[in-house]
């Protein structure tokens, strides 16, 4: 089997059940489109050996990938190889005898100070009470933001949110989230719950042809990329220099949490992590917040010794 007749058999095999979101699936299809590209679509699967996987490390290394996109793409192509093998199409993967070595990142999640946190929500709520014309997306906007900042959700869950998966009366959201699984994202501040219901009844008054909660201005589904943007216009109205993106504010929300002495496993079922080892992350945000608090509370002499 040719690897381009491979990648058919993965797209239509794999996302057969349902059960991983659109946005997973693009992933899967853009790293293995690349694969193929690069080992040739007419290259037999059985003719990709441990060599091909190596010149295509060093090819995405050559181009200037992040280590964590590499990560990314190989695990695309582990999962592929894997599916293949399971189907029949190959005895073995390549991946059997070999390992990709690469650095694992330093790199502390990214989250808003307070002052910025606060200003984002500022803006977001004035641009409410602006001109009527542009009533609907600043409502829009403003639940996008408060939804991020207080329960913490992924990008790619928060446009896949439907009409059902929302529910003002119940101050919660229904969230599928990565592997299919499912939690209810509760809408706990004040605000958060006016923004979500005063959107939603707006978005009730309008007819589109996609039950999508988050609407763009001509009525389609709203895309990632569409929040994306929505926060960097906010974000630069805010008077925050630097690059803000939607997870940062997911970020935002789980240091916040544990700023205020929530248990981590409370925070672990907030973000819909499967592993506590991936919210624990934070905790060392949190330790070093810990730190230079007491640090600046011992050079005040605050304790009077």
């Amino acid at each position: 089997m040719r690897t381009v007749e491979g990648l058919q058999l993965f797209m239509r095999g794999y996302f057969a059940g349902g059960g991983r979101s659109r946005h997973t699936q693009k992933a899967y299809e853009c790293d293995l489109k690349q694969f193929v590209a690069h080992v040739g679509d007419d290259t037999s699967l059985g003719d990709i050996d441990v060599g091909s996987l190596e010149n295509w490390a060093s090819a995405l290394r050559d181009a200037e990938y992040s280590p964590a996109s590499r990560r990314r793409k190989f695990a695309s192509v582990r999962c592929f190889f894997r599916f293949l093998v399971r189907r029949g199409v190959l005895a073995e993967s390549p991946f059997s005898t070999f390992t990709l070595r690469l650095p694992r990142p330093s790199q502390m999640p990214k989250a808003l100070t307070t002052l910025e946190a606060r200003a984002l929500l500022t803006v977001a709520r004035r641009t409410v009470t602006g001109q009527s014309s542009k009533r609907f997306l600043a409502h829009r906007n403003r639940a996008i933001i408060e939804i991020l900042l207080f329960t913490g959700l992924r990008v790619g869950e928060l446009v896949a949110l439907d009409t059902m998966s929302v529910r003002p009366l119940e101050s919660s959201l229904f969230v599928r989230g990565k592997g299919g699984r499912e939690r209810i994202a509760l809408l706990v501040d004040e605000e958060c719950r006016n923004a979500v219901g005063a959107y939603d009844e707006l978005r009730r008054t309008m007819s589109p042809e996609t039950k999508t909660w988050l609407l763009n201005a001509r009525g389609h589904a709203l895309s990632t990329q569409g929040v994306a943007h929505v926060l960097k216009g906010l974000s630069r109205q805010a008077g925050i220099k630097r690059r803000v993106t939607p997870h940062m504010l997911r970020h935002t929300a789980a240091t916040l949490l544990l700023h205020r002495g929530v248990d981590v496993r409370v925070v672990q079922e907030f973000l819909g992590h499967a592993s506590i080892v991936t919210t624990q992350r934070y905790t060392h945000v949190t330790r070093q917040h810990l730190r230079e608090t007491l640090e600046k509370r011992y050079r005040s002499d605050a304790f009077g010794l």
